[in-house]
């Protein structure tokens, strides 16, 4: 596996820069204007190639190095969970387009060999890779699904900055710069709830279908199956809820027990074209 590459790591003396709240409302700005300028209007396409060269990205790449004087501990659970989204959608956006500098943009993220766990940011004194982010912070720490261990060890510190209890709906909120992935938003604490609802009734909407008392759904509900319930009755029920009955068919199709179908995921990049 090729070495971790931290992409926020230039500035030794960036930790002066500001108070966390400042990192913080600073980098939701500047990665709010680079959407509004750089993605589709629904947040599931970037243009990597213009926004690489842009005069905004060079402004986020000096905002993001500012990260490493955040004070995690001083974060509610609600800032916690809220940085860390808006972290992982942006350092995804970064890892794209840094990679697109080493050789052009890969025609999928799971081409680049370890993409998750290469590309990190320095945040608060500490290194996160994409993966340390999902399955330490925003996971509540449970690890990969494939690893059957914690992200972090009790003895590795980043493990007292985590989300304490896990939230299924920031499955439907994270982007991996795939095609079949959610779409980016900018979330904000004060509408945390309420943007990961929408979130979620969104992208289920879309992505669960019954088809004559067969579900159909994506595979992020076969790969994290757990965290949604520890049956495929469970999961379908916790979906039904979290859509307020909005999938046509659902809650009837539940009484049956189902097996649920998963479809194909497009790992293609997120690229618009």
């Amino acid at each position: 596996m090729a070495d971790i590459v931290i992409l926020n790591d230039e500035l030794e003396n960036a930790k002066e820069a500001a108070s966390t709240e400042e990192i913080v409302k600073r980098m939701r700005v500047i990665i709010t204007r680079l959407k509004g300028k750089y993605m589709s209007e629904d947040g599931s396409c970037v243009n990597y190639k213009e926004m690489g060269t842009s005069e905004e990205f060079k402004e986020y790449v000096t905002t993001v190095q500012q990260l490493n004087a955040v004070q995690l501990n001083k974060l509610s659970q609600d800032e916690l969970k809220c940085l860390f989204l808006n972290l992982y959608n942006s350092l995804t956006v970064h890892a794209m387009i840094h990679q697109s500098t080493l050789g052009g943009l890969p025609a999928a993220p799971k081409d680049v060999a370890g993409f998750w766990r290469i590309h990190c940011y320095k945040v608060g004194g500490f290194v996160y890779s994409l993966d340390d982010m999902e399955h330490g912070v925003l996971r509540a720490n449970k690890g990969h699904p494939a690893a059957g261990a914690p992200q972090f060890p009790s003895s590795d510190a980043r493990s007292q900055n985590v989300v304490k209890i896990l939230d299924p709906r920031i499955h439907f909120a994270l982007n991996c710069g795939a095609q079949s992935c959610p779409p980016i938003r900018v979330y904000t604490v004060d509408r945390l709830e309420q943007q990961l609802d929408t979130a979620s009734v969104s992208f289920l909407s879309q992505e669960v279908v019954v088809v004559g008392g067969r579900v159909e759904a994506t595979k992020l509900l076969l790969w994290y199956e757990k965290d949604f319930g520890s049956t495929t009755t469970e999961v379908l029920a916790w979906i039904d809820k979290v859509t307020n009955g909005r999938i046509p068919g659902l809650t009837d199709a539940i009484l049956q027990c189902p097996e649920i179908l998963h479809k194909d995921y497009n790992w293609d990049a997120n690229t618009t074209k």
